[in-house]
Formats: C-alpha cells, sequence, structure tokens
C-alpha cells in the first residue's frame, strides 16, 4: 500500500450538484434500446425495415441482425446492404446452421446489452416514433408490464399504405364505449389499456408490434431446441403470462404485403378476409406451453407468490395442460430432495 498517494480530489458543490443534475437528466431521457431483426432469405425487403430503424426519432438503440443460415446469395446481399448503411449501431450475426426464428431471436438477444427489446421482422417497417412510442409506453407512471404492444397498419411492399388498422382494439373499444377513456389514458399515460396476465386470448398484432423488457425474455429463453418461426406466439404469449400487456392504439409499424410470407395474399379489400396461408399450422399452443416449461426450468416460479402463479396457469391453461404443469413440478421438487 502506497502511504505517499495524494488523496483524491474533492468534488465542490457546484462540481457535486452538476454531477448530480446531469446524472439526473440521463434518467430522464428514454433510454437506449435494442432492435433485433432475424432475417432468412429476405435481403430482398429488408433494406426497408434496416432504413426505418434508422429513420427512429430515439436514435439511442442498437440493432442485431441475425442471419438464420440463408441461402448465399441472400446472406451475400444482406452483408452488401449492412456495409452500405454503414451504421455502427448496426450489428451482423450469421448462424452455422438454420435454427428457426425463434431461437435465432434468442441467439441475438445474448448480443442485446439494454433493458428494452423490440424485434422487426425484415418484411416490415416502423413508424419513426416507433421506439420513442413504446419505451413511453413502458415507462409510464401507472403500469409495469412485461411488454407493450402497438396497432399495425399494412402497405403493400413497393407501393402504398393500405390500412391503419391490424387488431380488432379500436372496433372493440368503440363498441363497448371505452374509446373516449382508451384515449385520455394514451394521452396522459403512454398507453391505451392494460392487460393482466390472466388475460387469455390473442392480445397482439405481430412480432414488428412488439418490445418487451429483457428480464421477461431471459425468463422464458428456451430450455430445449425450438424451431418453430412464428417467435411472437412463443414471446407474446410467453411474456404476457408473466407480466401482462401494455396496449398503445397508434399504427407505430407496417406489415408488409408482398405475397410470398405468411399473409393469405397480397390482396386486402375486407377485415374478414382469410390473414394466413391455408394450412398453415397453429403453433400458438404448443409455443405457449414450450415458454412455460422454460419458465419453469427457468426457475422462474420461485419469482412469485404461489396462489398469484395458480391463478395466472389457471386462466391461460386447460385442466389437462395444467396438470401436465403440476406433475412436472412435483418431479422437478422429488429431484432436488
Amino acid at each position: 500500500m502506497n502511504e505517499n498517494r495524494p488523496p483524491a480530489p474533492q468534488l465542490s458543490q457546484r462540481q457535486q450538484a452538476k454531477s448530480e443534475v446531469a446524472g439526473f437528466t440521463a434518467l430522464a431521457d428514454l433510454p437506449k434500446c435494442s432492435v433485433i431483426i432475424s432475417h432468412f432469405n429476405y435481403s430482398h425487403l429488408v433494406e426497408n425495415a434496416l432504413r426505418s430503424v434508422i429513420a427512429q426519432d430515439h436514435g439511442s438503440f442498437e440493432c442485431i441482425v441475425i442471419d438464420d443460415f440463408s441461402a448465399e446469395d441472400h446472406r451475400r446481399q444482406l452483408e452488401r446492404i449492412i456495409r452500405k448503411l454503414d451504421d455502427p449501431r448496426f450489428t451482423l450475426i450469421m448462424q452455422p446452421r438454420n435454427c428457426g426464428q425463434t431461437q435465432s431471436v434468442f441467439d441475438a438477444l445474448s448480443h442485446c446489452t439494454t433493458d428494452f427489446v423490440a424485434m422487426l421482422d425484415p418484411d416490415d417497417i416502423y413508424s419513426p416514433s416507433f421506439l420513442s412510442g413504446m419505451l413511453a409506453a413502458h415507462l409510464n407512471r401507472v403500469q409495469i408490464a412485461a411488454l407493450a404492444t402497438c396497432d399495425m397498419g399494412l402497405y403493400r411492399v413497393g407501393g402504398s399504405r393500405l390500412s391503419q388498422v391490424f387488431s380488432r382494439f379500436s372496433r372493440d373499444s368503440e363498441g363497448r364505449g371505452e374509446a373516449q377513456n382508451h384515449a385520455d389514458m394514451l394521452e396522459r399515460h403512454g398507453y391505451s389499456e392494460y392487460f393482466p396476465p390472466w388475460t387469455p386470448g390473442w392480445l397482439w398484432c405481430a412480432t414488428s408490434s412488439l418490445m418487451f423488457r429483457r428480464d421477461v425474455l431471459e425468463l422464458i429463453r428456451p430450455s430445449k431446441p425450438v424451431t418453430y418461426h412464428q417467435v411472437d406466439a412463443y414471446c407474446a404469449q410467453g411474456g404476457h403470462m408473466f407480466g401482462g400487456t401494455l396496449f398503445v392504439n397508434r399504427v407505430l409499424s407496417y406489415r408488409g404485403l408482398h405475397g410470398s410470407n405468411l399473409m393469405h395474399t397480397s390482396r386486402l379489400f375486407s377485415a374478414y378476409q382469410q390473414r394466413h396461408e391455408r394450412g398453415i399450422a397453429n403453433i400458438a399452443p404448443q409455443a405457449k406451453l414450450d415458454a412455460l416449461n422454460a419458465f419453469f426450468a427457468n426457475d422462474g416460479h420461485r419469482l412469485f407468490q404461489p396462489a398469484r402463479l395458480l391463478k395466472i396457469l389457471q386462466a391461460q391453461l386447460d385442466t389437462d395442460s395444467l396438470a401436465d404443469i403440476v406433475e412436472t413440478l412435483a418431479q422437478k421438487a422429488k429431484r432436488k430432495t
């Protein structure tokens, strides 16, 4: 120990006050956030998505682009696009094999450094206020939630905007006479309605409408390989079950119609037409169970009061699934004794 070392300099009262103000200002600003784009053979579409991230009015972000082992020509084109954009906020990761969208998103999550994580499909785009709007919703003064979702519009890739509505939220809000209350909540607190974890059903639009608290994504990080592509089915349902959802009734992102994704057709003429391609398996029930199993494998249940967790499970699961979960917990407890 060097006893002759000079004492550390002391801050004057003015310097200390200035430092405290600087810290407060940093906390008052919207925080840095992450955007994950999982790419597979969409190099002809992804540049629009990337440019919509660059165009955000909240510029403090990192964007992790992960290629899920696309065909060689798509991989090379994606690399060219990233180089052309020349933005240090973008990181490109190349998967060594095809893992599926859900697994790729969680692989990309390991490279994120922030507390809030959004996801953008490579054929969709953000409005310029997506990140700021979703962060404002998360940082409201009323309710903490695992994820926030906005309404989406629809646009024809290479063409024009087609719709300013994707979800049923506005229609149902008007029908129940709650539209003014929801508008007031949005104006005052940044979100329109909070759905608690025991609210069942599909409450979201699609992947590109979502922003999560990173902690809930880590809580449902898959404990075994998941190879399906609908990451929203896994993450939205899984996150919602353990923290609820904030709905932001603003169009802050747009779904691209182009005839080669899961949409049934690139034509849009009715709220009642089939949205998804016929023959596409509904993986939502299995994704919910997979997220739930990951939650238990990651010891998430230790973070909840048993009565509250039981309320969630009873609302979200059918009798057989609930019985399976109870059996899984019993076996897990037996192995630890």
